[in-house]
């Protein structure tokens, strides 16, 4: 399994959702 554009939209999920844990840009609506 090697989806890069898979890993990255996981990536952006996951600092949208824990974005304050990993302290980089949090883009709350």
């Amino acid at each position: 399994m090697s989806s890069s554009s898979s890993d990255k939209a996981i990536l952006s999920q996951f600092q949208l959702e824990n974005g304050s844990l990993l302290g980089g840009p949090v883009e709350i609506p």
